[in-house]
């Protein structure tokens, strides 16, 4: 496997609140890990959470004896979440900072991802580019109950509103889906099972390039 990384500041903002992390070798038990995370809440606060947001979910993992992918990422979530609220917490000048998270894991044929917020992961082969993540944002949730179609959540005022980010509440938990057999010709996707969410089985082409995107505003 061959990775390779890069952020932009996009066309609004004057700073860059994205923070990376990949490797292709091994981190704690897992065989590989690659991270992207959006910050908010000003320049210095925003950076700050992108980038403590990604080394604590690293630092959880490194020191992890779990193998498994969902759990481990799981819980590293829920670990950098409580430290980055309690940062936000003890400093003034970072409150109200949180992060977007979106995470990957390749084992042998299958990848594993996590997601909090509205950063994106895609699989991108030679004849189509397909979001394996979904946004927790607002214009998402209108999206899914009806009330508008993808065509105006694109241009809608409220489309840079997040329902779930890290370092904002007490409690956060990420979706999880998996791609089945991304080496091959027939892969396929399908959201992890948890309480209260609902699973379908989705179409997913064969992986030649990942992608962790950071929407540039």
């Amino acid at each position: 496997m061959k990775t390779f990384s890069m952020t932009h500041v996009g066309q609004r903002r004057e700073t860059n609140q994205d923070y990376m992390y990949t490797s292709e070798t091994s981190v704690g038990r897992l065989p590989d890990l690659f991270l992207v995370a959006d910050g908010m809440g000003g320049h210095a606060a925003g950076d700050y959470a992108s980038r403590f947001t990604v080394e604590k979910i690293v630092e959880y993992v490194t020191e992890s004896e779990e193998s498994e992918p969902v759990t481990v990422l799981g819980e590293a979530v829920r670990y950098a979440n409580e430290h980055l609220l309690a940062e936000a917490n003890a400093d003034a000048s970072k409150a109200g900072m949180g992060t977007t998270i979106v995470a990957a894991v390749v084992v042998g044929d299958k990848l594993y991802t996590a997601n909090v917020g509205d950063s994106r992961l895609y699989v991108i082969n030679q004849e189509r580019i397909t979001q394996i993540t979904r946004d927790h944002s607002l214009v998402e949730e209108m999206v899914r109950l009806g009330g508008i179609d993808k065509e105006d959540a694109k241009v809608h005022p409220d489309k840079n509103i997040i329902t779930r980010a890290i370092g904002v509440l007490p409690e956060v938990s990420a979706d999880f889906r998996q791609v089945w057999q991304v080496r091959s010709k027939e892969s396929r996707m399908f959201p992890m099972k948890f309480p209260a969410q609902q699973s379908r089985w989705h179409q997913a082409p064969m992986i030649l390039q990942m992608e962790l995107q950071i929407r540039l505003r």
